[in-house]
């Protein structure tokens, strides 16, 4: 079964409907797979990219892979990958799960997740 996009997406595919316009109509398209923690900074993203007016431009993809954000989009001008690249530094920095100041960090499994001492020491207490 395919994970469910989190509930504060949709609210941004109202918002910058032209930034995720095609949503719905391909399967993998405009998938936002993050948790709650990255959402002020995707937001503020979104903003940005919409900020630019540029017409083409369409996220095809938003969602955390390797500890880290991925934004897929499918034009790359400069000034729209400094954009996605000032958001992936931000990500960097934060926690994935409630948005605390966070870093790097390899799960018991070997998954790299970007996650505060909170919030990794909850998931080694749902291990235990």
């Amino acid at each position: 079964m395919e994970p469910q996009e989190p509930p504060w997406v949709e609210g941004l595919h109202r918002k910058y409907r032209g930034l995720f316009r095609d949503w719905g109509e391909i399967p993998w398209a405009c998938q936002v797979r993050c948790n709650q923690g990255w959402r002020e900074i995707i937001e503020q993203l979104c903003a940005d990219l919409d900020a630019l007016e540029l017409p083409e431009l369409r996220i095809n993809q938003i969602k955390e892979k390797f500890g880290g954000l991925r934004v897929y989009v499918n034009i790359h001008p400069a000034d729209v990958g400094a954009l996605i690249e000032r958001a992936q530094v931000r990500c960097a920095e934060v926690c994935e799960n409630c948005g605390a100041p966070g870093n790097l960090r390899r799960n018991s499994t070997g998954w790299l997740l970007t996650l505060c001492d909170s919030c990794e020491a909850g998931r080694a207490d749902q291990r235990q």
